[in-house]
Parts: structure tokens; sequence; C-alpha cells
């Protein structure tokens, strides 16, 4: 058995006057898993009854604040020409990412002002979609 590789991917970012770009990786299924666990909005336990039976009870916890951003924090691992608002170069960490997702919309193609977040989550369905046809070609030559 192997492991699988990490497959990265650079992004322009569209209608950028600084020429931003992102570099994303696509998810690795135990990632994917680690990530819906982390986010799990209810939390489900078996609970007895008086009479010895068991009922399911949950409890709905929504994911607030910085956990919002988890599915960008581990897609994005750089990225360049991310400008503050004073136009200093923003390092690539968890802490910047996270700003930028609250700050930061993106100019799609067709001219939509979108999230930072949103903008990754296409590039990481682009990235999927260019994943997959690798892995369709691969079988096809094996």
């Amino acid at each position: 058995m192997r492991t699988m590789k990490t497959t990265t991917g650079a992004f322009p970012i569209p209608n950028d006057p600084d020429k931003g770009e992102i570099t994303i990786k696509h998810l690795l299924p135990g990632e994917v898993t680690d990530i819906q666990e982390e986010l799990a909005v209810l939390d489900m336990r078996l609970k007895e009854d008086g009479d010895g039976s068991l009922r399911r009870e949950g409890e709905f916890k929504p994911v607030r604040g910085d956990k919002r951003y988890l599915w960008v924090t581990r897609s994005v691992t750089g990225w360049k020409n991310i400008q503050d608002a004073e136009g200093n170069e923003r390092p690539c960490d968890e802490a910047n990412i996270i700003e930028v997702c609250r700050e930061g919309t993106v100019v799609d193609d067709e001219g939509v002002e979108i999230s930072f977040g949103e903008f990754v989550g296409r590039c990481r369905d682009k990235l999927t979609e260019q994943v997959k046809a690798a892995k369709e070609k691969a079988a096809k030559n094996s």
C-alpha cells in the first residue's frame, strides 16, 4: 500500500490589480473527515430512559468564530501578492488567512463580488476536478 501524494494548484485571483495568486492543496480523504468531525454541528448520543430503553439525544452546536474558516485554512498553502490595506505583504499563515476571509473580496470572471472563502471553495472544486481527471487518465493508461 502507498499513501496518497498531496496535489496542489496555483490559482490567480481574477481582476486583481496586484496579480494575487493562491496555492491550495487537494484535501485527502482523511483530512476531509477530520474537518467534518471538527465542524459537526449536531452532537448525538444515546441516553437511557427510566425503563432501561435507549433514546437518542442531540445537542445543536453552531460553528462560530475562526472555526468557520477551517476549510479555507486547511486548503490554502501559500499565496503571492496578498497585501494589507497599507500595501504590505501578508505572510500566508492561519491568522492572515482568517483575516483575509473576513475582510477580502474577489471579483470573479463574471464581475460578481464574492468572499475570499467562496473563491477558495471554487478553486477547491476546480482542483478536485483536475485530480479526478488525472486519476481517470492514469487508470485508462494502466
